[in-house]
């Protein structure tokens, strides 16, 4: 992601113009909103707007937003709430009690939609969408709490990531290699009883080594310094997000990092956020396409806001037949947080099935087909199936986590003290080194 400097509407009217008009108030709707979630921030409010609320079309009730000092204010929908429904309506409250409405018929990422008016009344006219004043710190990633029980079907209206998103170790002898790729070749069918619960007496699955999945959302630097220097460690895969998905111009600093850490041994994917289904197919190819053509070191696709439901899994289906048409890809990781239908092992090389608290992983299970294969056969790498991405986890029990992840049947993970809500990636954990020590020393290295 970039850093903007945040430029006024009204500044610019007199830089262009030379007159001092008083600019309507707009909002600006993140590349993260989705319909699981909503981030806007106000501008030309002269950071006057002291809270925002917001509605959905079900409801006339308006419900506050939380609020994020560094950018603006966001909002989830529960579980029972299946999604929020546009047209969304929108209060913002001056701090002198001043309010303005504002109403989005279609929520999509990144526009700004002008309300028309200030806070003291009406503003001069301006355009119902405009390219974004940014601010220097944005959500860059669908949230990392996934609503526990999604619906069965999700709402048919579409719409995008980020921050939020966002979004979610013993082995008992040292393999005589370490796998460089997850494998590619998936079951056409699994089972949970029967020859998998003989797999796993005869194969296990902690003789082989955890690798790391890194959300890398932060512009090239010593962030990225960081894999590099521990790269001989663990295998690692990044998850490359230019700006909640693909650049069309490739930054030169991205080029020359992305080199770095493919010389150091690191696979890199690129990230493609998916509205847990609801996305155009055609906007989700042209960002495989993109990657394909201006990432040349990308070698597979992360699929955030990954849907559950069996009712997707054609459509997840298409998108991996897509990336796996490429030449060179190799790797497709779907997020959806949790466990997903069973049908989705044919529509990805790897599922993210934990992406939530440190303190919601103790007692956490997963289904026998998590960590039994259907047969001996598939044994051997069949973990590497399964990612889980713990946050608001502290220092000093990160090596606990990627234990019991590990134990239970994961073989990719990332444990992060980057706190649960919109910006939990924005940053690499500050324990990365000893994460990678931890790791190294449960694969017996």
């Amino acid at each position: 992601m970039y850093n903007y400097k945040s430029i006024s509407f009204c500044v610019l009217l007199v830089a262009l113009f030379g007159c001092a008009v008083e600019a309507s108030v707009s909002l600006h709707i993140f590349s993260g909103s989705s319909v699981w979630w909503v981030a806007v921030q106000p501008q030309g409010d002269q950071a006057g707007t002291a809270k925002i609320e917001m509605h959905d079309s079900r409801s006339s009730t308006f419900t506050t937003m939380q609020s994020n000092p560094s950018w603006g204010y966001y909002s989830y929908s529960s579980p029972s709430e299946r999604g929020f429904t546009a047209p969304l309506t929108f209060r913002l409250t001056s701090k002198s009690g001043a309010q303005i409405t504002v109403t989005v018929s279609t929520l999509v990422p990144d526009a700004v939609v002008d309300s028309g008016s200030s806070y003291s009344g009406s503003a001069t006219s301006a355009p119902t969408a405009r390219p974004p004043t940014s601010p220097t710190t944005k959500p860059t990633t669908a949230p990392t709490t996934v609503p526990t029980s999604q619906p069965t079907t999700k709402p048919p209206t579409a719409p995008t990531t980020k921050p939020t998103t966002a979004p979610t170790a013993a082995p008992t002898a040292k393999p005589t290699a370490k796998p460089t790729t997850a494998p590619t070749t998936k079951p056409t069918s699994s089972s949970s009883s029967g020859s998998a619960t003989d797999a796993c007496a005869i194969v296990s699955t902690s003789t082989e080594p955890v690798q790391l999945l890194v959300p890398l959302y932060v512009y090239p630097g010593a962030a990225w310094d960081s894999l590099v220097n521990v790269a001989s460690k663990v295998k690692i895969v990044a998850i490359i997000n230019p700006n909640s998905g693909p650049l069309a111009t490739v930054d030169s600093t991205y080029s020359t990092y992305m080199t770095k850490l493919h010389n150091a041994g690191i696979e890199m994917v690129g990230y493609v956020y998916t509205s847990y289904g609801a996305r155009a197919m055609s906007a989700v190819q042209a960002d495989i396409d993109t990657y394909a053509s201006k990432y040349p070191l990308v070698t597979g696709i992360f699929f955030d806001e990954g849907a559950n439901d069996a009712g997707h899994v054609s459509w997840y289906t298409q998108a991996y037949n897509y990336v796996m048409g490429k030449s060179g890809y190799n790797r497709v990781i779907i997020n959806p947080g949790v466990v997903p239908d069973q049908g989705y092992l044919n529509a990805a090389t790897n599922i993210v099935i934990y992406e939530n608290y440190a303190s919601s992983l103790s007692g956490t299970s997963f289904p026998s087909w998590v960590k039994c294969a259907p047969n001996t056969a598939q044994k051997s790498g069949w973990q590497y199936k399964f990612s889980g991405i713990v946050h608001t986890a502290d220092a000093s029990s990160q090596a606990s986590y990627i234990s019991t992840l590990h134990n239970l049947g994961v073989g990719l993970v990332y444990i992060t003290d980057g706190a649960g809500g919109c910006c939990t990636y924005n940053t690499l954990t500050s324990y990365f080194a000893a994460e990678a020590s931890a790791v190294q020393s449960l694969n017996g290295k």
